[in-house]
């Protein structure tokens, strides 16, 4: 594990530097604009400089991931007595939790250098984006283990963290009720809660990386067995989204709402089994 971590922080140090630089560039400007411009509105470093960090830096993580399949480095990687289990790890570890945690550690120990009667506020608001950050990672991560090229995993990502999105304001409610029954525990319990989901994805994720085959990088589903799973995860839960929508009481406005599901589907369903069709005139 220690050589993955070293190996892959050796390739990838470049890209390391550009993210320090940009981190860097950000907390001048947010501390300079503090420093200079005291009376400005909703400049405090709780609300801006933490999950302004951790976004940027993992889309720069993101970026570093898709350059690797698109090199397909991970084929070398594996040559050099790295598993594929280990080199799962190492990207969660250097692309995941480092720029979360990095980003955590600077915005608080500035908030406590600057403004320390907000370190509790930034505490909170750390700790909830973290887990809220650290969830989404893990569905990118176990999106992109299970499909194969780049633009399909784009693709998947972004229909899956548009699910989460709306559904967000249910998840919310939810633990708001719940922290309304333990209240000593308000806004612990949320965060606690999204990160073992997320520890149970990742788990998941490091599972299949390790059996999944080589040969199979270049297929849009590259476990045979979550092909049917996923084309009708994408009818059902599309499903679930229209027919909460208003005006769906009445046959016409059931069947309006199938229209959306059942092409997704269908598309989903072309790029997973790739069907061919043989056109002959013969009798």
């Amino acid at each position: 594990m220690r050589q993955a971590l070293k190996l892959y922080t050796t390739i990838r140090k470049n890209q390391f530097m550009m993210a320090a630089v940009i981190g860097m560039i950000l907390i001048v400007l947010l501390v300079g604009s503090v420093m200079l411009i005291p009376g400005m509105p909703n400049q405090d470093i709780a609300d801006a400089l933490g999950p302004e960090l951790i976004v940027v830096w993992l889309i720069i993580a993101v970026i570093v991931f898709l350059n690797d399949q698109s090199r397909r480095l991970d084929t070398w990687l594996y040559t050099q007595n790295i598993s594929r289990g280990q080199l799962f790890l190492t990207r969660v570890i250097l692309l995941v939790v480092l720029p979360i945690m990095a980003a955590n550690v600077v915005d608080l120990g500035l908030t406590a250098a600057l403004q320390p009667h907000t370190l509790i506020e930034a505490l909170n608001i750390d700790s909830t984006v973290s887990a809220n950050v650290f969830f989404m990672s893990s569905l990118f991560v176990i999106i992109a283990t299970i499909i194969g090229p780049n633009w399909l995993k784009a693709a998947g990502t972004i229909f899956t963290l548009g699910l989460v999105v709306l559904a967000g304001p249910t998840v919310a409610l939810f633990f708001k009720n719940i922290s309304s029954v333990t209240s000593p525990f308000e806004g612990f319990i949320q965060p606690v809660v999204t990160m073992l989901a997320a520890l149970f994805i990742f788990a998941v994720g490091h599972y299949l990386a390790q059996n999944i085959s080589d040969d199979t990088v270049d297929e849009a589903v590259r476990v045979h067995y979550l092909k049917w799973p996923i084309v009708i995860f994408v009818f059902v839960v599309t499903l679930m989204k229209t027919m909460s929508s208003s005006g769906r009481n009445s046959i016409d406005g059931f069947l309006l709402g199938l229209v959306l599901p059942i092409i997704l589907a269908v598309v989903t369903f072309i790029f997973v089994f790739k069907p061919t069709f043989k056109v002959t005139w013969d009798k």
